[in-house]
């Protein structure tokens, strides 16, 4: 009777690597933007990108460790504000309403009166 030896790593298939989630950084108010992202690319050696949304500058890392840099450079050397996650008055509230005919028009309900202030209305159909 023969044997025969077969590699675990012959079966095994290659799972595409994840990246993981590496959340933005937002800065409030920030002061000369375009400055900041060179400043904070020359830091980390590593190119760090990023968008103005209004008042604030979000702020996309590469990687977790420049993630770590650039959150320590901001808040302890720049003592500039800034925050990771969307502060929960800025994020928008999502209402379905069921059971209104599809021909109802949205301009008739009272968004006030529901305390819900949207700024879009959509009907789903």
């Amino acid at each position: 009777m023969q044997s025969i030896q077969v590699d675990d790593e012959d079966q095994q298939t290659e799972q595409p690597n994840k990246k993981a989630y590496i959340p933005p950084i937002i800065v409030d108010n920030p002061v000369r933007d375009k400055q900041l992202l060179e400043d904070l690319s020359h830091l980390t050696k590593e190119t760090v990108t990023g968008r103005v949304i209004g008042f604030k500058l979000k702020i996309f890392p590469p990687s977790a460790e420049v993630h770590r840099a650039i959150r320590h450079e901001i808040s302890d050397e720049w003592k500039l504000k800034s925050h990771t996650y969307l502060r929960p008055k800025e994020k928008q509230l999502k209402v379905i309403i069921r059971g209104l005919p599809k021909d109802f028009p949205t301009k008739e309900i009272d968004w006030f009166s529901l305390s819900l202030y949207g700024h879009l209305v959509h009907t789903l159909g």
